[in-house]
Order: C-alpha cells, then sequence, then structure tokens
C-alpha cells in the first residue's frame, strides 16, 4: 500500500487501477490513466520527474493533467520520463505508483536488404 492502511484516507480514498508503463516512439501518444474508489470530490495532478504537470501543462501535446488520463500527442524523445498521479480528497492523499514511458526511437522506413532474383517458370 501507498498509506497508511489504517488511517481514515484508507477508508475512504485508494487508488485501484495504477497506471502502467509503456514504450513509445516519435509521434505516437502516451496514455497513462488511474483509477480510484473514494468518497466525495476527488481531484488529481499528475506528474512528470516529479514537476506538475497541471503547472507546465503549456507544454504542447499534453492534456489531462488534472484528471484520470494523463495524455500526451505526438509525442518525442523528450517526453521520456517517469509519470505518477497524486489523488487528494478530503480524507486525505494517495499517491499513484510511479511508471515510465520509454522512448523507443524514431519509426524507420523500410529498406530493401537484397534485391529479388529472377526466376524460370518452365
Amino acid at each position: 500500500m501507498r498509506f497508511d492502511p489504517n488511517s481514515r484516507a484508507a477508508a475512504d480514498l485508494i487508488i485501484v487501477g495504477d497506471p502502467v508503463g509503456q514504450s513509445y516512439r516519435t509521434g505516437e501518444t502516451i496514455r497513462l490513466s488511474v483509477q480510484t474508489a473514494a468518497l466525495g470530490k476527488v481531484t488529481y495532478a499528475c506528474f512528470k520527474d516529479g514537476v506538475s504537470l497541471a503547472v507546465s501543462a503549456t507544454q504542447s501535446g499534453v492534456s489531462g493533467a488534472r484528471t484520470t488520463q494523463l495524455t500526451v500527442s505526438g509525442a518525442k524523445a523528450a517526453d521520456a520520463a517517469t509519470y505518477s498521479c497524486v489523488v487528494t480528497n478530503d480524507a486525505g492523499r494517495v499517491v499513484g505508483r510511479a511508471v515510465e514511458a520509454l522512448f523507443a526511437g524514431d519509426p524507420t522506413a523500410p529498406t530493401v536488404s537484397s534485391q529479388p532474383t529472377a526466376l524460370n517458370l518452365t
């Protein structure tokens, strides 16, 4: 668990589905989501390498920094990072499991490694 299981927050706020890390290529979309079970109003704050994305959400292609699903459209190498989400309600705050988005490189065009050979059909 990520918090004291004996606290009031344990009864009123829990993350039931952590985001899953992923690898991506240039131009693809990174989607990270979190699911909670909570009473009352819940707020979300997503982080990239420990920096709040809600504050730096002017970053191109980033949406959902204060929701259950963070999306980075048109991802590039600089988007490779450790992402996390903090969930808060009146009962307290829970920090979700940090996950990595790994840059897998630029997509490459297919290449011909050898030329085809002629066949004689008789």
